[in-house]
């Protein structure tokens, strides 16, 4: 097993063995996830941490600033998944959708952008502020419209989602939908 991510930092001398320890006794205290806490404590900044996770974890870390993000991959990642989640879709290539995240522990994103949106997820790790600038300069809204877009209703959206999907995947099993009459030409139906 690799090293803890307290210890990886300590290693690389990003925090001293003291602030390690206090930071293990408030996280005992309070339950946060220990990178939440050291940089909490003002330790560590949040992009030190992050990089160090990354490696932990076997992830790339991206500075959003410097990258460009795909035009067309806005269009296919809806406000709400992004409202909910607060990340940053970067590219897609092929069936995988490579998305900026703060929180790589969160096993519903992954899930929900499968399911919902039928995309492979590669997480690339990225500072939550960085994460929301891009919301800001790609969708024109910032953390507080993110806040008030649909709150409540996004559980349910994605159940829809769900359920359209698979209906999506039976008819292409079939090949065509049971019972579709073609409509005469100029009538859409």
């Amino acid at each position: 097993m690799g090293l803890r991510l307290g210890d990886m930092l300590v290693k690389k001398k990003s925090i001293k063995l003291e602030e390690l320890k206090a930071a293990l006794n408030e996280q005992q205290k309070t339950g946060k996830m220990l990178g939440q806490v050291l940089v909490q404590m003002g330790f560590v900044t949040e992009k030190e941490m992050l990089r160090v996770l990354a490696e932990q974890q076997g992830m790339r870390f991206l500075d959003l600033r410097k990258v460009k993000i795909d035009g067309k991959v806005i269009k296919k990642v809806p406000l709400k998944l992004i409202r909910k989640y607060k990340i940053m879709p970067i590219s897609i290539e092929g069936n995988t959708l490579t998305v900026a995240v703060s929180n790589p522990f969160d096993m519903w994103l992954v899930h929900d952008i499968e399911t919902n949106l039928g995309y492979e997820v590669e997480e690339v790790l990225a500072a939550s502020i960085d994460i929301l600038e891009a919301i800001k300069r790609c969708y024109g809204v910032d953390e507080t419209t993110i806040e008030h877009i649909t709150d409540g209703a996004s559980r349910e959206v994605w159940k829809i989602g769900t359920i359209i999907n698979a209906v999506k995947k039976k008819l292409k099993i079939k090949g065509r939908c049971p019972g579709k009459r073609r409509s005469p030409p100029g009538l859409r139906v």
